[in-house]
Parts: C-alpha cells; sequence; structure tokens
C-alpha cells in the first residue's frame, strides 16, 4: 500500500497472504517462501492461537470426516447420506455456505446441535492445527509480517456493531501484546462482499489499521480502496484453471 500511494510498485506485483493462522504455515509454507526468499503476511484470528481453541467450521470439518453417522438432515430438510468421501464433502460444503449466513449468536447454536447429531467427542486431531505464540514469533524472524483476522473470526456483517469492534480492536491488542509491535493490517473473516460494511470497514480504520483485504477477485490499483484490498485465492484443483487466473492478472494489468 505505501508503494501503491507513492507510485512506485513494480509491475506484475504480488502480496502472498495467509489467514487464520495454522501451523501449516511454518510448517509447510515457510520453509517454501524462504526457499525462494518471497515474503508474505499471515493474519491472525488471534483467539485461535496458544489457546486450545479452534474454528468451527474446523471441528464441523472434523466431525463430518469422523462421524459414524450414517445419514444428516440438511437445513431444507433433506436426509443426504455420509456413506463416502465425496457425500461427505458436499454435505460440509451444503451446512458450511449456509452457517456463515446466519447471526453469529444462532450459527453457535446449530454447529454445537449438527456436532451433536454427527456424535464426534475426540478433538485430538485438532490439537496442533493452530499456531503458538512461539511460533508467531518464529515467523517474525523469519520475515513474515503479521495482520489481524479478529479473535474468534465471526462474519462481521452478521453481528452487532459493538461486537464486531470488540473482535477488530481486541485482536489488534491481543497481537500487539504478544509481538511488542504495531499491527497495521487487517483481514475481515470470510472477506465477500456481503461479509463487512461500510460501518465495519470505518471501525477498522478508526481502530489504526492502515490497509484491510477481502477475499473478492480483482487487483489492487491507486483507485482501490486501502480497506477494500482484492485478492485471489487459489482454490482451484484444476492446474489450467489457477494458470488461467494468473494469466488474467497480467492480461488485466497490460
Amino acid at each position: 500500500m505505501e508503494r501503491i500511494s507513492a507510485d512506485t510498485l513494480p509491475r506484475n506485483t504480488i502480496a502472498i497472504t495467509f489467514d487464520d493462522g495454522y501451523k501449516d504455515n511454518l510448517t509447510h509454507a515457510a520453509p517454501i517462501l524462504a526457499r525462494h526468499g518471497l515474503p508474505a503476511t499471515i493474519f491472525l484470528a488471534a483467539g485461535f492461537i496458544s489457546a486450545g481453541e479452534f474454528p468451527w467450521y474446523d471441528r464441523l470439518a472434523l466431525a463430518f470426516k469422523l462421524t459414524r453417522t450414517k445419514a444428516v438432515t440438511l437445513r431444507d430438510g433433506r436426509l443426504v447420506s455420509l456413506a463416502t468421501q465425496s457425500d461427505r464433502l458436499h454435505a460440509l460444503a451444503v451446512m458450511l455456505d449456509h452457517l456463515k449466513r446466519v447471526p453469529d449468536g444462532r450459527r453457535r447454536e446449530k454447529v454445537e446441535s449438527l456436532l451433536d447429531r454427527l456424535d464426534v467427542k475426540d478433538r485430538h486431531h485438532l490439537k496442533d492445527l493452530m499456531l503458538s505464540w512461539d511460533d508467531v514469533h518464529a515467523l517474525t524472524g523469519l520475515g513474515f509480517s503479521i495482520g489481524a483476522h479478529t479473535i474468534h473470526h465471526p462474519v462481521l456483517s452478521r453481528v452487532t456493531l459493538g461486537h464486531a469492534e470488540k473482535e477488530i480492536m481486541g485482536s489488534k491488542v491481543m497481537i500487539e501484546t504478544a509481538l511488542g509491535r504495531t499491527v497495521k493490517a487487517f483481514a475481515y473473516p470470510n472477506g465477500g462482499p456481503d461479509d463487512y460494511t461500510d460501518s465495519v470497514a470505518r471501525l477498522v480504520r478508526q481502530t489504526g489499521f492502515t490497509c484491510a483485504v477481502t477475499t473478492r477477485f480483482g487487483m489492487n490499483t491507486r483507485e482501490t480502496s486501502p480497506y477494500e484490498l482484492r485478492r485471489g485465492g487459489p482454490w482451484e484443483h484444476h492446474l489450467p484453471t489457477f494458470a488461467l487466473k494468473l494469466a488474467w492478472y497480467r492480461l488485466a494489468r497490460a
């Protein structure tokens, strides 16, 4: 953002980012990036760092993976099979899409109810899922930048402004206290156009962040709001599709 403002950004520049604060950012991504001399930013959901807590969507994914339940009722009343891996992945995708769209308090109730129905109690599979603060210090020593991603990863458009302010400010304070350095960048949880509002973006600015990233696809220019920066996630499992996305960036920049 500083280079964009100063008009000193080289062509075809990218910024590499990771969300949430998973341990594999350190064990898998960091060695590869270090080998190529590439910096990156990790946006931490601070409440999950060294806390023994895990994001609800990871708890749900684990439950769909391990459950012995043969079928589950989806939000539209349909009973769907969980007999195969593809069945489970489909059911999980439908439930995640639904649960991300409901108010935060109601979502917590629905998640706990669904977890009870799936009847998976064992969380030991998740114990090494998230970074510790020692891990975060190690990443900063490797040249990674750290940003904030709320405390518990609520979709900010689906909580009250007071709750959103606590999540935004709280994550900044927690990370700055742990690292002893200023945190300038923020990432909206989920990050789509419906996942934050103008009032939420204003809170991010008033809290002292100098920029914020979304998950909206596109490029960033001097005309892009620093509080609605675009990103392109590499979600594709089909390599030629991902290559086409990268080619789009080059063509759009030409």
